[in-house]
Order: C-alpha cells, then sequence, then structure tokens
C-alpha cells in the first residue's frame, strides 16, 4: 500500500500536480512509519523535500533532507545517501547559498564513486559544473559539464543529457555566445522533448531560451519564447522559473519601448523573487528595473522604485554581498534625486560612503565622491529663494544705522539667527566695502571661529570663479579643493557653505556657516536650511539696497500668506514649513492626507492645495464622513440609478462623477464605515465609478485630499480602518501643528479676529487689555482656531457698550484654566446665571462639533428637543461651519 500510493505521489509530481503529489507521499509517509519500515520514510521524506523545492520552500527542502539524511546514516541505507547529499546541493544553490551547497557536492561524489553508482556521479557533476559556472568559473564548469554529458550518453541516461545540453548553454551565454547558447538549448528541448511533453525541463530550456534571445537583441523571439516559457512552467508548476521568465520579458519590452508591459513584467518579477525568498535575484531585479527605468519614470513610478530599493536595502541587500548593498545605495540616491529628495540623497550616500569603504574599491570611492558633488550642486540649484521666512530677519529692529544702508548696524544679531535657525556651529558675514566684484570683504561680524581662519575662507571664496553663487560641501574631504587650500578648517568643521548675499547685480558680500562632523545631525545643511538661508540672505541685501532708512525703524511682523494661502494666518516656523510642503505638492495629483485636531483648518488647507492646483478651475467637492449617514454614503459619493432603492425617484450623478476634473476632499475619513472603505479602494485603484443599482461604468479623473483628526496608522493596526486604503491614502502626509503648539499665532489671530469680527459685528475696531491677551496666550485650545475664532466673535458681541476686550468677556472655563489652583482668595466670583451660560454655550458648541453640525443628532445628545436646540442657537449667535 506505502509503494502504491508513493508511487502514484511520483506520477502526480511528474505531471506537476504538487499538491495531489503532496497528498499521496503524506499517505505513504504514514503507511511507512505506522509499519515501521525506516527505508520507504526515508525516501518520502526525500520525495517530499523535492517537492518543497519546487515550490521554493527551500527551509522547509533542507530540514526534510536533513531529517532523510540522519535517518539513512541510522539504519545503514548508504546507498541513498549521495542522492540526499544531491538534493541538499540543489536546494541550497537554487537559494543562493553556493558556498555550502559545495561540502555536499564532495561528500556525495566521494559516496557515489565508492558504492559505483554512476548515475548519481554523472548528477553531481553536472551540479558541480552548474556551481562552478555561477562562481565565475567557466573553464572549470565547461570540462565537468563535458565529462558529465559524456557518461551521459554512454550509460543511456536521457535526463541528465537534457540537463548537461542546458548547463553547457548556460556557460557560453556567460560567455556572451548567446547564438551559440541558444543551439545548445534548442538541442537540448528537442531531446527533452522526446522523453516527455511540457515536463520541467522544457521550461527551463524555454526561460533560459529567451534569455539567449534577449541577449543577441532579439526582442520579438525573447517576448515569444518567454512567454511559452511561462506557459509550460504554470502547467507543471515548476514556480522557480517564473520570476527569470517576467525578468527577460521585462527587459525585452524595455528594448520594445512597451513601457507599460516592461513595468508590468518588472514588478511581476520582484514580487516573485521576494515570494520565493530569492534575495539576490530580487535585489538585481530592482537594480535593473532602476536604472532602465529612473530617467524615465513619473513621479507615481518613480515612488514605487524608491519603496523597492528601501526594501532591498533594509531587508536583504547586505545578506547577498557588500558590492550589491552598495549598488542598492547608489541606485536609491539617484531615484531620490530624480523626486528632488536630495537631503534624503544625501544620507543615502554618507551610508553607501559608509558601505564602501569596506570594499577598498578606487571604482567605488570614485562614484561616492561624483555623486555626492551632483546631490549638493542639485541642493543648492533648487534652494527656493521665494519661501516664507520673513519673519527671522524681520524681527531684528534697528538693522541699518543712520541713513546709510550699505552698513548694517547689528550684524551680530542677523549672524547668530542664522547659525540659530540651521543649528551650525560656527560662521561670519563678510561685507564688500562697495558693491564691485573686486571691492575688499571686511568680516564684520564672527563666531566659533578664529579671525586667521575666517581670513583665509574670505580669500578662498573671493578667488573662487563661481563667487557669486552658492558653494555647499556636504562633507568636507581632501581634494575638494577647500580642504586643501584652508586645512585648518578641517578641525572646526565636517560640512560647511558660502552664501552670497546678492540683489540684482550687486553683491554686498557673503555668509559662511559651518558644522561639526559627526552629532548625528545626518546631512550637514538640508534642503530647508538652505532654503531659509536663500531667503534670509536675499531679505538681507534687499534692506542694504534701501538707503535713507530711519534709525530704529520699527519692522511689524507680516502676516504671511503663501501663494493661495491668503487665508492662513500664520507666524509659526512650523506651520509655514507645512504650507511649504502643500505649496510644493498642490501642482501634483498625488493624493494628500491630511492629520490634525477639530479645528486646525484641515478644510482650509485642502482647499487651498486646491487652489494651487492645475484643478483650480475646477469643482471643490468637500464630503464630511461622519455626517452623512451610512446608508446613504455610497449613494453621495457614486450617485446612484432611478429605483435602486425605496426613494430612489430620479437618477442621481454622486459627487465624485460631479467633480469631474476638481478635487475631492473627503473630510473625517476616519469615520467612513468599512465596506464604504473598501469601495472607495477600489476607486482609488481604477478610477472607476459606478452608480449604485447600475451596470454602467464611467472613468472619472479628479484629485483626492482626505483628511483625519485620529491616527489613522494605529486605526489600521486595530483593524478598524483597512490597512491597503490607508497606504494608499498616504501619498504625501501632511500633520498640522494644534494652536497649543503654535504660541507665536494666537496674538497673532486674535488680533486678526478683533479686526475682522470688530467691524462686522459693531462697527469698531475694540481695543485689547492685557489680562485678555495674556489668558488668550496661556490657555490650551482643544478646539484650536475654531474655538479662537468663536471664542472672539462672542467677546465682541460683549464688549459692544466700550469697545474694549476685557478677561470678563471671556468664557469662564479659560479664565479658570489661567488662574489654576493658585488663584487668590478674592478673585472675582461670576453671577451663577453666567456661568450657566457658559456651560450651556460650551456644551452646545460641543456637542455640534462631535456631530460634524447635525443639529438633529447634537439635540439627541444634549437631551433635549430639537426646537430648543434651534432656540439656544439663535439666542447665542453660534454660527455654523459651512
Amino acid at each position: 500500500m506505502a509503494r502504491l500510493q508513493a508511487t502514484m505521489g511520483i506520477a502526480h509530481h511528474r505531471l506537476g500536480r504538487l499538491e495531489k503529489a503532496e497528498e499521496f507521499y503524506s499517505d505513504s509517509l504514514a503507511t511507512y512509519r505506522r509499519i515501521g519500515f525506516d527505508l520507504g520514510v526515508a525516501n518520502i521524506m526525500n520525495n517530499l523535500a523535492l517537492l518543497k523545492k519546487n515550490a521554493c520552500q527551500w527551509d522547509t527542502a533542507l530540514n526534510l533532507l536533513e531529517k532523510a539524511t540522519e535517518l539513512a546514516n541510522r539504519i545503514g541505507a548508504s546507498h541513498l545517501l549521495p542522492g540526499f547529499y544531491l538534493n541538499q546541493s540543489i536546494v541550497l544553490i537554487k537559494s543562493n547559498r553556493h558556498g555550502e551547497a559545495r561540502p555536499f557536492l564532495d561528500k556525495g561524489l566521494s559516496m557515489a564513486r565508492s558504492l559505483g553508482d554512476r548515475l548519481h556521479q554523472c548528477r553531481i557533476n553536472l551540479a558541480r559544473g552548474r556551481l562552478e559556472n555561477l562562481c565565475g568559473r567557466q573553464a572549470r564548469a565547461e570540462e565537468l559539464l563535458l565529462g558529465a554529458k559524456a557518461m551521459a550518453e554512454e550509460n543511456g541516461y536521457r535526463r541528465e543529457a537534457v540537463i548537461a545540453d542546458e548547463y553547457l548553454g548556460d556557460v557560453l551565454l556567460a560567455r556572451g555566445l548567446a547564438e551559440k547558447a541558444l543551439f545548445n538549448y534548442e538541442l537540448g528541448l528537442k531531446k527533452s522533448r522526446s522523453i516527455a511533453a511540457e515536463n520541467d525541463l522544457e521550461g527551463e530550456l524555454l526561460r533560459r531560451m529567451g534569455e539567449a534571445q534577449l541577449a543577441g537583441g532579439h526582442f520579438q523571439d525573447a517576448v515569444a519564447v518567454s512567454q511559452a516559457a511561462i506557459a509550460v512552467c504554470e502547467q507543471c508548476d515548476e514556480v522557480y522559473e517564473l520570476g527569470f521568465c517576467h525578468l527577460t520579458l521585462a527587459r525585452a519590452y524595455n528594448g520594445l519601448k512597451d513601457r507599460k508591459q516592461l513595468v508590468f513584467h518588472f514588478q511581476e518579477a520582484i514580487s516573485i523573487f521576494r515570494e520565493q525568498k530569492l534575495v539576490r535575484q530580487w535585489c538585481e531585479a530592482i537594480l535593473v528595473y532602476a536604472e532602465l527605468r529612473r530617467r524615465e519614470a513619473a513621479e507615481e513610478e518613480l515612488l514605487t522604485m524608491r519603496r523597492y530599493l528601501m526594501d532591498a536595502q533594509e531587508k536583504g541587500a547586505s545578506s547577498v554581498s557588500d558590492n550589491i548593498l552598495c549598488r542598492v545605495l547608489e541606485a536609491l540616491a539617484r531615484v531620490q534625486m530624480h523626486l528632488g529628495q536630495y537631503d534624503d540623497a544625501l544620507l543615502s550616500v554618507f551610508e553607501l560612503e559608509r558601505h564602501a569603504a569596506g570594499l577598498e574599491s578606487p571604482e567605488w570611492e570614485t562614484k561616492v565622491v561624483a555623486l555626492r558633488d551632483r546631490i549638493e550642486l542639485g541642493l543648492v540649484e533648487g534652494v527656493d529663494d521665494t519661501g516664507s521666512h520673513m519673519q527671522a530677519i524681520s524681527n531684528i529692529p534697528g538693522l541699518f544705522a543712520g541713513g546709510d544702508g550699505s552698513v548694517p548696524r547689528n550684524l551680530e544679531a542677523v549672524l547668530q539667527a542664522g547659525i540659530d535657525r540651521v543649528a551650525a556651529d560656527s560662521g561670519f558675514i563678510a561685507m564688500a566695502r562697495d558693491d564691485r566684484p573686486d571691492g575688499d570683504l571686511t568680516i564684520v561680524s564672527r563666531t566659533g571661529l578664529t579671525e586667521n581662519l575666517a581670513q583665509q575662507l574670505c580669500r578662498w571664496f573671493r578667488g573662487q570663479p563661481e563667487g557669486a553663487t552658492v558653494r555647499y560641501f556636504s562633507r568636507l574631504s581632501a581634494g575638494d579643493g577647500l580642504l586643501d587650500a584652508v586645512p585648518a578648517l578641517g578641525k572646526h568643521s565636517g560640512s560647511c557653505l558660502f552664501m552670497p548675499i546678492t540683489s540684482g547685480s550687486r553683491r554686498f558680500g557673503f555668509l559662511f556657516l559651518g558644522k561639526k562632523a559627526g552629532g548625528g545631525q545626518g546631512t550637514g545643511f538640508g534642503r530647508n536650511c538652505l532654503d531659509f538661508l536663500s531667503t534670509y540672505m536675499g531679505f538681507l541685501a534687499l534692506f542694504l539696497r534701501e538707503k535713507g532708512r530711519t534709525d530704529d525703524v520699527i519692522v511689524n511682523t507680516p502676516i504671511q500668506r503663501v501663494e493661495s494661502f491668503e487665508s492662513i494666518i500664520t507666524q509659526s516656523a512650523r506651520m509655514l514649513e507645512v504650507l511649504g510642503l502643500a505649496r510644493k505638492v498642490a501642482p501634483s495629483d498625488l493624493t494628500v492626507l491630511l492629520n490634525g485636531e477639530t479645528g486646525t483648518g484641515k478644510g482650509l488647507l485642502a482647499y487651498s492645495i486646491h487652489a494651487l492646483s492645475r484643478r483650480a478651475d475646477k469643482k471643490f467637492v468637500q464630503i464630511n464622513c461622519a455626517a452623512i449617514p451610512e446608508a446613504l454614503l455610497e449613494s453621495e459619493l457614486f450617485g446612484h440609478v432611478k429605483g435602486a432603492f425605496t426613494g430612489a425617484d430620479s437618477d442621481k450623478v454622486g459627487l465624485l462623477a460631479s467633480a469631474e476634473g476638481g478635487t475631492v476632499f473627503l473630510d473625517e475619513i476616519g469615520k467612513m464605515p468599512l465596506a464604504m472603505q473598501g469601495k472607495l479602494l477600489q476607486f482609488l485603484d481604477t478610477r472607476v465609478v459606478r452608480p449604485v443599482g447600475g451596470n454602467r461604468e464611467k472613468i472619472v479623473d479628479v484629485r483626492l485630499v482626505a483628511a483625519s483628526k485620529s491616527d489613522l496608522q494605529a486605526a489600521a493596526r486595530k483593524g478598524r480602518f483597512l490597512e491597503d486604503l490607508y497606504y494608499r491614502l498616504v501619498d504625501f502626509p501632511l500633520a498640522i501643528p494644534p494652536l497649543r503648539e503654535r504660541a507665536d499665532d494666537v496674538q497673532l489671530l486674535t488680533r486678526h479676529f478683533a479686526q475682522r469680527f470688530g467691524m462686522e459685528i459693531s462697527g469698531q475696531l475694540p481695543a485689547i487689555e492685557q489680562d485678555f491677551m495674556t489668558i488668550l496666550s496661556r490657555y490650551s485650545w482643544p478646539g484650536n482656531v475654531r474655538e479662537l475664532e468663536k471664542t472672539m466673535k462672542r467677546a465682541i458681541v460683549l464688549a459692544q457698550q466700550d469697545g474694549v476686550l476685557r478677561s470678563e468677556h471671556l468664557p469662564q472655563h479659560m479664565v479658570a484654566e489661567e488662574g489654576g489652583e493658585n488663584s487668590p482668595a478674592g478673585a472675582k466670583v461670576s453671577p451663577l446665571k453666567d456661568t450657566l451660560a457658559e456651560i450651556e454655550l460650551r456644551e452646545i458648541n460641543r456637542a455640534l462639533g462631535v456631530t460634524g453640525g447635525n443639529k438633529s443628532a447634537a439635540a439627541r445628545l444634549l437631551k433635549i428637543s430639537y426646537p430648543t436646540l434651534l432656540n439656544k442657537i439663535r439666542h447665542y449667535g453660534i454660527v455654523l461651519d459651512a
């Protein structure tokens, strides 16, 4: 019975029916164990190992073979050992563990010779020849394979003769002899088909023929043969070959200029190699993909490429070789450059430099220096000199002395502000006494450097032909010119930059900043630092051009308006950074995910992104996912046809379709039901809308901006939000800081709202007492800007009589939070009626906020009737957000 079960397993195995084969092998193994026949157990474990090898389950296969070998040794079945050792070596070779395979081949060959087992001598020499070829020793490989082929033909080993032709073709292909390799493969294919149709050897040979056609430049033939190879391999479950076939197809389609097909097959190959844990092939496929597509890829494809390379860096390249890891890091840096992510590219190059040092390769050393220089140039070329950093310079009063604007009076403060903002360790400002290019430069402010070192640096920069441009050294090293001219700088700084102070054709001088090496700071000066410094020096140059300024002129802090962000009032560095990122992402079609607390202005920012995009003249549709009942949400988004459900009296166009060409803003997307999340994910993948109850689909072109006040990543981990949807939405995340982390903005916004609502409500601009402003500045603002806006409306209404905003016009809970436990015993006690009104107003606002402005739901939460709530809303003058 056990032998019959084993025979059935072998038959299914050879037919490629792996599931049925495993079923019969397992039954046979159980039968042999029940009757205590260890020889049968060892053989079946070997067969199961081969099955697992075909499925690329390398560790399971090796574990079974180790057990089979141990059992064969224990029962003295030495005749089984050559085959078991051979199979272990084949698994190790296929899983790229070449060094571990050789001892098994040596042991297997020795035992086969002692037993006079010529079949296994032939098979083992074939495996040895393949291993030598993979290790780059083609002459030795050819010698072994020719010997094995002669033995196979002499003894009538038909399968082994086919394998010999296949492996000899591999040797020829490795030598660059594609046509001769193709001849060998065709010879082997003919022999293989005479044994059986569509067997595993046929799939292997067709795959190699595709590679030979590709190497010969015959792209159409390579496609046809590789597709045939895939069909055969799938038929006989020879999954190991599939990744190689897709890789050949990708490269062939690259030769045919078929972008869509080449991207598809590259991604298939990468996915298969990863699934099969073929780490070397996985990394190599990613590298080839990046090399062929990097220069032409659009942003979305570059982001995919970057993810592949980062995965390879973190999860496998180092286990293959240091050289592979260096190639991955180099490719990653180049992709990051194409994405404009120069800061990240510089970090990748620093990591590359660290690993390349261990290779002691002059070639890698040259590559690293050239790549670093290119990234530094990209950083400087990409500096945004229109950024919003005005307050850093406008807050320095009395910048000019007397009526001569050519010489600043307090450049120490200017220098220190720049050093503090970019976390530099040393620096100086050198100014020209006139604006001639050859004018003398004088060091007017210096910190962290000796006068002598500063003078040397000043002379070096003045002598540069590129003296009117930024010079940036992310890592100072011998051979870059600067350290050769000023060697003492190496003791003070690991990176530095020279930033000219120019306005038009006029040159006033330059700023030097240095940063010490190490300290875990990553790159010396990132793109944001260069953006800031360029703007900083630009405004300084503008100020220097203005003559006749009065002494100690008062410079008011400007309200920041970043292009189409006119309605966003801020001077917070964090908020300005968010606006800068939003301005950069707006022209693209990337999905933006806004994360921030209630009232931080997510909707305002979403509309601003739309207004700055190429879709600005199209619709901006806002959908609050928390405010629409679950039963109606699908109909609202996708529309419905007449009769789709009770009450569907006519066709309705969904909000997604109605926004064609424009932007859809999904607010509170974290509150969207899971079922709808799946449908939204499908829409994001296909961009196809099908109305509820309909069967006609329509492609919709909209840009999606989503927002949430909750942590969607945490929700995805807990199963409350689809993980796939989260990663689809997170193309470009923006975190909006809460008002309590933007202390500088409270007073700015307070004065803005006082001016705006004062004129609207009372027709005059109210005065503001210091206590009023102090309480607002110290309050925690759980409702953020929206709460501040409503607080100011209420205060202005209460202060209409005398036009002065006082602390008594603020809600009681704000005053209480300011006073805390340290309030004096004699503090003013408000009338109970006023206190109750404050509480009532606060709770109504809170309920309306929780329900997204849904008055019916708010009334239910407050446990009052709907008409009562409407009366109180009118009584307190509560204005609901649109």
